[in-house]
């Protein structure tokens, strides 16, 4: 199993804007939120490249509340926007991006979970990869 982190808010894959002339691209904010993301994993990345069955597990740690109590120190389950499906979508992207996935649809196994940070720790994503096999 490998394991990968990206140490930034994590974000959901948006839909496609369309220009009056009919051309889509994706939204700038999205665009170069991926360029950083891909540098954190390409420099953890040492080469190998997933292209049978694998299981994907997606940690998403996203900014602690201001008005979460001190005494809750823990993280907490973040039950509202982006959508897992939307988060998930954006990381395998990325991932097939950077070269570690030869393609998404290899994804036998797709765990995302959505916390809020515990006390001290920062916005990040947490990506942990493995064979079915395994």
């Amino acid at each position: 199993m490998r394991k990968y982190w990206i140490g930034q808010e994590p974000m959901a894959c948006p839909r496609p804007r369309v220009t009056k002339a009919g051309r889509a691209y994706m939204p700038k904010r999205y665009t170069d939120w991926k360029k950083l993301a891909g540098l954190y994993l390409f420099e953890q990345w040492q080469g190998e490249v997933y292209s049978s069955a694998v299981s994907v597990r997606i940690i998403a740690v996203f900014k602690r509340l201001a008005r979460t109590p001190k005494k809750r120190p823990e993280r907490v389950w973040k039950q509202s926007k982006p959508d897992a499906d939307n988060l998930a979508k954006s990381v395998l992207d990325l991932m097939v991006d950077v070269g570690i996935l030869e393609d998404d649809n290899i994804v036998a196994r797709l765990v995302v979970e959505k916390h809020y940070a515990g006390l001290g720790e920062d916005a990040h994503i947490a990506i942990e990869v493995a064979n079915v096999e395994e």
